[in-house]
C-alpha cells in the first residue's frame, strides 16, 4: 500500500488507564494506530491531559504549591509517555509525545 499523503500525523490519546506499566503494549487502540502509522507512513503523537480541579481551585495550598504540584504531574505524565514509546520503539513508526494540563480533559 502506497502512503497517502493527506495523513502525515496521527494524533492519539492517552486515557489514564493506559498510563499504568503494560497497559500500552495490550491496548488494542495503539495496536490499529500503529498499524494505520506504518500503512500511512505516518508519525504518532501520543497526547495525554490531566486535570485536577483541587489544584487549581488552589484549595490545599498557594498559587507557587499549586503551579509546583502541576508541573510535578505533567513532568511524571510526560515520563510515562516516553515510557510506552520505548515499548513500542520496535514499531518502526516515529512516535511523540505531548502532555497537557487543561479542563475538561474529555473534550
Amino acid at each position: 500500500m502506497q502512503p497517502d499523503p493527506k495523513l502525515g500525523h496521527i494524533l492519539v490519546v492517552i486515557t489514564p488507564d493506559l498510563m499504568t506499566p503494560g497497559a500500552p503494549e495490550q491496548s488494542s487502540l495503539l495496536k490499529r494506530a500503529i498499524k494505520l502509522a506504518k500503512s500511512t507512513g505516518s508519525e504518532l503523537e501520543l497526547f495525554h491531559v490531566y486535570y485536577d480541579q483541587t489544584l487549581e481551585q488552589k484549595i490545599f495550598g498557594s498559587d507557587a504549591d499549586a503551579a509546583d504540584e502541576k508541573e510535578k504531574i505533567l513532568t511524571r505524565d510526560a515520563a510515562a509517555l516516553a515510557e510506552i514509546i520505548l515499548a513500542l520503539d520496535d514499531t518502526g513508526v516515529t512516535l511523540s509525545h505531548h502532555v497537557r494540563w487543561d479542563y475538561p480533559p474529555h473534550d
